[in-house]
Formats: C-alpha cells, structure tokens, sequence
C-alpha cells in the first residue's frame, strides 16, 4: 500500500508523503508523517494518544474486518473527520459484524463491477487457463482408494496428509510445473 500512495504521488506529480508503517516488528512510537500504514493487531494496541492528529481513517479490505477492531481503533480516532472503508469484495450485512461495521464505517455508498474496472482499463484484463495434471499411475490411483476404503479412512486427517505429502513431494509434478512457468513472459499466478 506505501508503494502504490508514493506511485500515485508521482504519477501525478505531488508531493511523495512520508509513511509510517505500524506493525509487528516496527516502532510504535509517532513519527512525524503524512500517513500511518498499519495492521489492526498493532493499531488496536496504541495509546488513544497515538490517534489525536489522525483526521482520516481508511480501512482496507473492510469486508474482512472484525467490527470489534474497527470500533476500537474509530473510538481512539475521536478527531477523524472522515472514517470509511473499501473493499473489493462485499460482504454480506445480514449477520451483526455487517450492522456493526454499517454503523461505524457507514453503508455501502457505491459499488464498482470487476467488468466496469477492467472494460475502463482500470483493472488488468484476466486469463484463466486451467490445467488438469494426471501425473499418478494406475497403481498409485488404486492404493489410494483402496487406503480410502479402509478402516485407516476413519482417521481422514492422516490420509489427507499422506496424500497431500505425494502430491507435494511429487518430482515429475514438479519438474511439469517449474518447465511450465518458465515458460511465462507475463505476470503469473498459479494456484494449484
């Protein structure tokens, strides 16, 4: 986030403000800054002092927020002029952290489309490619099943584990894998 704020400052050639980040690791002291960056663990441990000049609170990701952090930092933050939040995913307001956080960060005021974001090149355009690996001979497969089908399937956290150590440990899985990717000239996100 420092990053894209110190990008966005010279892409539209401002003043790059000083940030102070606030996390595990980090001082918790003031520093005399533009912008406070932190995570809900360590803000919600700061001094109510700590938030005397915050006159913007931002939360990011707000549909992921436990409503108690948000009251605790807005309630520190009593000279905030301004308190919202932002998030790419909306989440849903029929349960009580939804209403709690409504009423401290407010309602939903508007609501931007993925489509809307990427047809106006404000997002990057995506491509999905999926890839269906078989790798496991039919003896391998066969044990599996046979393992599924066991008194041992009782105890499923343990046949997860073994077969997600195979998977992992597979060499020809990822021999096709790193070939795969190395094979890429764009920026790539590969969940398997």
């Amino acid at each position: 986030t420092a990053d894209e704020f110190e990008d966005y400052a010279e892409m539209i050639d401002a003043p790059t403000p000083t940030i102070q980040m606030i996390h595990g690791g980090k001082s918790k002291e003031k520093a005399n800054t533009d912008m406070v960056i932190g995570t809900f663990q360590s803000l919600n441990k700061l001094e109510p002092h700590f938030f005397n000049e915050v006159n913007v609170v931002c939360i990011d990701e707000a549909h992921y927020t436990n409503a108690k952090s948000v009251k605790v930092i807005i309630q520190k933050a009593i000279h905030s002029d301004y308190r919202f939040g932002l998030s790419g995913t909306l989440r849903n307001n029929d349960d009580a952290n939804g209403f709690s956080l409504d009423a401290y960060l407010g309602p939903e005021v508007n609501n931007i489309s993925a489509k809307f974001l990427i047809d106006n090149e404000f997002a990057t355009k995506i491509e999905v490619k999926m890839i269906f690996l078989k790798y496991v001979g039919y003896d391998i497969t066969k044990q599996f099943y046979d393992l599924r089908n066991s008194p041992m399937a009782k105890e499923g956290s343990k046949l997860l584990s073994l077969e997600k150590n195979y998977v992992v440990e597979n060499k020809e899985r990822m021999a096709f894998l790193t070939s795969m990717l190395l094979k890429t000239t764009k920026n790539t996100l590969v969940l398997f």
